[in-house]
C-alpha cells in the first residue's frame, strides 16, 4: 500500500511521525518546521485527503480525528485506510477502511514502533477473515446483504459451502453441511439473498472484434449487453483481448481504462 500522508497535530508527536513517514516513504503533514507539507487548517486538509481516498496515518488523539472527519464519512466501502497512532507510540488503531488496508497498515506500524495494535472489526476478531473485502481478484456481489449476514453469523449461525477457495481455508468460519447461511462462488450475476454471500472471481476473458474507429460507447454497450445476455457478473471479467491489428484502436484502450481491466493482443 502507498501511504500518502502522515499527519501530526502536536509537536510531541513529530518524532514518531517522522519515523513512520520515512519508513513508508510518505510526506509528513503538519504545522511544524519538520513537516514536508504545511497545513493551515487541519479540518479542510484532512477532509480533502479523505475525500480523495488517500491513506492517512494520524498521529494524535482518536477523538480529534473522529470530529475532524465526521462530516465527510459516508458508506464504509468508500473509506480509505485511516490509522491513528498515539503520540507516545503506545497504541495503533485502524479507525476507518479496516478491510481496505487499514488493519494491515496498523499491523505494519505496530511492528515498526513496537506499539500495541487494536483490531476491532468483527470478522477479523471472530473468524480470522475479512468477508466484506475479499482478496484481490475476488468481488462480493451484493454488499448490502453483508450486515444482515454477519449479524446472523455472530449470533451462532453456521455456513454451507462447497469448494472453498484458498483464502477461506485458514479461517475460523463455522462451516456445516446443514448451515443456515451459505457462501457461494460463481461468475454468474445473482439476485441478492440476505442468507448468502456471493463471490465472483475474476475468471472471464472478453474477446472483442470491431470495425475501425468504432466509438468507446459502442464497444462498452456491446460488452455490457453481452454479459447481461449470458447472466455474467461484470466483476468476473479478468482481461480484455483482441487481435494485434487492433493495437491502435482507441475504443479498446478506453474500454480497458473504463473497466479497469488489462488489454492484451
Amino acid at each position: 500500500m502507498v501511504v500518502t500522508a502522515v499527519v501530526v497535530v502536536s509537536s510531541s508527536g513529530v518524532q514518531i511521525a517522522r519515523k513512520i513517514a520515512i519508513h513508508f516513504q510518505a510526506s509528513l503533514h503538519g504545522k511544524f518546521d519538520e513537516c514536508d507539507i504545511l497545513i493551515e487548517k487541519y479540518p479542510d486538509h484532512l477532509r480533502s485527503l479523505f475525500i480523495d481516498k488517500k491513506p492517512i496515518i494520524f498521529i494524535g488523539a482518536l477523538g480529534i480525528l473522529v470530529r475532524l472527519l465526521a462530516p465527510v464519512i459516508t458508506k464504509k466501502q468508500y473509506d480509505p485506510p485511516v490509522v491513528v497512532v498515539a503520540e507516545d507510540a503506545s497504541s495503533v488503531i485502524p479507525v476507518l477502511g479496516g478491510h481496505s488496508g487499514a488493519n494491515e497498515l496498523a499491523e505494519q506500524i505496530g511492528q515498526l514502533i513496537d506499539g500495541r495494535v487494536t483490531i476491532t472489526t468483527a470478522s477479523d476478531l471472530h473468524f480470522n477473515v475479512t468477508l466484506d473485502t475479499p482478496p484481490e481478484g475476488w468481488h462480493l456481489q451484493h454488499y448490502g446483504v453483508y450486515k444482515k449476514f454477519m449479524a446472523e453469523l455472530l449470533n451462532g449461525a453456521s455456513i454451507r459451502m462447497s469448494n472453498r477457495p484458498a483464502w477461506l481455508e485458514n479461517s475460523s468460519l463455522p462451516f456445516s453441511n446443514n448451515g443456515k447461511l451459505s457462501i457461494n462462488v460463481t461468475e454468474k450475476q445473482t439476485a441478492p439473498d440476505e442468507s448468502s454471500l456471493i463471490y465472483s472471481p475474476e475468471c472471464l476473458a472478453v474477446g472483442i472484434g470491431c470495425e475501425r474507429n468504432v466509438t468507446t460507447e459502442e464497444v462498452f454497450d456491446l460488452v455490457k449487453t453481452t454479459l447481461s445476455k449470458h447472466t455474467l457478473c461484470p466483476d468476473s471479467v479478468a482481461i480484455i483481448v483482441s487481435i494485434d491489428l487492433k493495437m491502435d484502436e482507441e475504443a479498446l484502450q478506453q474500454l480497458s481504462l473504463k473497466l479497469k481491466k488489462p488489454l492484451r493482443f
